[in-house]
């Protein structure tokens, strides 16, 4: 992403540059620089599926009969930036169609199985009070195991912006982005260790066993769509300059539906919400 986010950056400000030079009848009338967060709770995946995903992983042909899958909903992450441009629509004054290219990343399945085993390995007694304190060893195991990739979307929305002349402005559209990755892999840990504690959490020794494994496989391009509701604030950075003021900035929220296709596995949807903050010249 960062690699992405440089060159973008590089040709935007190029085409700044170049944009200045050319009447404002031009259809091209803005242009953009965006990144935008998600995060998400979804329940965990289960071990079949990190099979399918790692069919030659060595780890999961352990066995896992005595292991608990950790049930709850887990909190996931998804980001991107983007360059677009903003395209006059003749007929619409207050209306614009945002095209671009965006980059990011998604964890897309999570799961994580696990086991602790308690037991009193010795009481100390008070000199003083009488009172016992049990010393308590703990083992733990556990696998975690994700599946990440790295996307490339198209993206297109129609913005209808309201009080577009005043320095603050608000907008509102719709919009659809779809892509694949370019990059996706699954990755499994396996970690063991113990360690000893007293029965009110204080720590009497270190681990003194501490062993852990991981395996990364490389899996075929997931394919993602979104459909997105943009809603945002918009700043003009200047009033009187006129350099200034085509410079704006501005957070937007793009409540989304997004379906993820990953081979072996199937199509998964999800709800979410994308928090955006984005640079915008106007030509």
């Amino acid at each position: 992403m960062k690699n992405f986010f440089l060159t973008a950056t590089h040709l935007f400000f190029a085409l700044c540059s170049l944009a200045q030079e050319h009447e404002k009848s031009k259809i091209i009338s803005e242009l953009h620089l965006q990144i935008c967060f998600a995060n998400y709770e979804t329940r965990p995946a289960n071990l079949v599926d990190f099979q399918k995903l790692a069919p030659n992983s060595s780890l999961l042909k352990n066995d896992f009969s005595s292991l608990n899958l950790n049930s709850n909903r887990v909190r996931l992450s998804q980001n991107y930036s983007t360059f677009q441009v903003g395209l006059n629509l003749r007929k619409f004054e207050h209306t614009k169609l945002r095209i671009g290219i965006s980059q990011g990343s998604a964890v897309n399945l999570y799961s994580n199985y696990s086991r602790i085993e308690e037991m009193v390995y010795d009481t100390l007694t008070s000199s003083q009070t009488g009172a016992q304190y049990f010393l308590i060893a703990s083992n733990y195991e556990g696998y975690s195991m994700m599946h990440t990739s790295d996307n490339l979307f198209l993206e297109s929305s129609v913005i209808f912006t309201a009080f577009k002349d005043r320095r603050w402005s608000m907008f509102a559209g719709i919009g659809f982005f779809s892509g694949f990755s370019y990059h996706s892999e699954t990755k499994i840990n396996y970690f063991k260790y113990e360690y000893s504690a007293s029965e009110y959490g204080f720590s009497y020794s270190s681990s003194n066993m501490n062993e852990s494994q991981e395996e990364v496989f490389k899996n075929k391009s997931n394919f993602s769509s979104t459909f997105f509701i943009p809603l945002g604030v918009d700043f003009r950075i200047g009033k009187k300059r006129e350099f200034w003021s085509k410079q704006h900035i501005y957070f937007e929220f793009k409540p989304s539906i997004n379906v993820t296709s990953i081979p072996k596995i199937g199509s998964n949807g999800r709800a979410l919400l994308y928090s955006c903050f984005g640079y915008k010249f106007q030509i």
